[in-house]
């Protein structure tokens, strides 16, 4: 029986050497142009990991192997845990693109089997993110990223080199074209100052989404802003809000419960 999530669609195996291509993971999600310290630090790390794939040999894997249930459940959980949730989230937008262009173009695309990758095929679809889709080059690197972690997790060689590991070098060039076109435009982001908090939080004492939701958005914002909170510290991940689960930050999901006051006279205060 073959192993969960690996394909056993064939390809030529390619040569052993294997440089470190260019295409990498980007600072951005997709659709996102900020992303935080600690997404950018895991998908870098996990790229390092995925990148470094193996291929498929000559010699094809013994039969006993092959039917070895839960060795093969082993090898799929640890290659699934080579990746943070986060970088997974990211990868599987590219994948999705990408499967959606192949279908478009009429490249052979199944669940059971991985279109075969060209440079060619790569420059249409990293044009076709660029002018059709409208992302942004450091949105269709993490695409990239994202297929070639895919294609070696099942086994195949990395998709972004040729068969003798050579970087493409017009899919570098277009994507330098699409870097001149784009520009290096970043999205600012302003601080929320005092004046603009006071605003906020008399909006929602006039009624905006209910007195649940109201209270609940000024205590986010109250506490975001005078513990000098990341998003990530004081929000939590799944819809279930669970205190005893740590954040991406490593620290804990804050709540009511671990609030303290430290003094009467900060209790006057906040009454006033």
């Amino acid at each position: 029986m073959a192993a969960p999530n690996v394909l056993t669609t064939s390809m030529s195996s390619p040569p052993h050497r294997r440089p470190t291509t260019s295409y990498g993971p980007s600072e951005s999600l997709p659709h996102v142009e900020v992303v935080s310290p600690a997404i950018h630090r895991d998908i870098l790390a996990d790229a390092a990991l995925s990148g470094r794939g193996t291929t498929r040999g000559s010699t094809p894997l013994p039969g006993a192997l092959r039917s070895n249930v839960p060795l093969n459940e082993a090898v799929a959980i640890f290659q699934q845990a080579s990746l943070s949730k986060r970088t997974i989230g990211s990868y599987s937008s590219g994948v999705r693109a990408w499967k959606t262009f192949c279908s478009l173009s009429d490249v052979s695309v199944s669940s059971t089997s991985l279109p075969d990758v060209s440079e060619e095929l790569l420059v249409y679809f990293v044009s076709h993110c660029a002018t059709f889709l409208h992302l942004k080059l450091s949105t269709i690197k993490l695409y990239l990223a994202g297929i070639r972690s895919y294609y070696v997790m099942n086994g195949h060689r990395n998709p972004l080199v040729s068969e003798y590991g050579h970087p493409y070098p017009r899919l570098k060039n277009v994507l330098k074209g699409i870097h001149r076109v784009q520009g290096s435009s970043t999205r600012p982001r302003l601080p929320i100052t005092a004046d603009i908090l006071r605003r906020m939080c008399n909006i929602l004492n006039e009624g905006v989404f209910g007195p649940y939701i109201d209270l609940l958005l000024q205590s986010a914002f109250l506490l975001a802003f005078f513990g000098f909170l990341r998003c990530s510290e004081f929000t939590s991940t799944t819809h279930k809000f669970d205190p005893s689960v740590t954040s991406a930050s490593g620290t804990y999901h804050h709540c009511i419960q671990r609030m303290s006051l430290l003094s009467v006279s900060t209790t006057e205060v906040i009454k006033n």
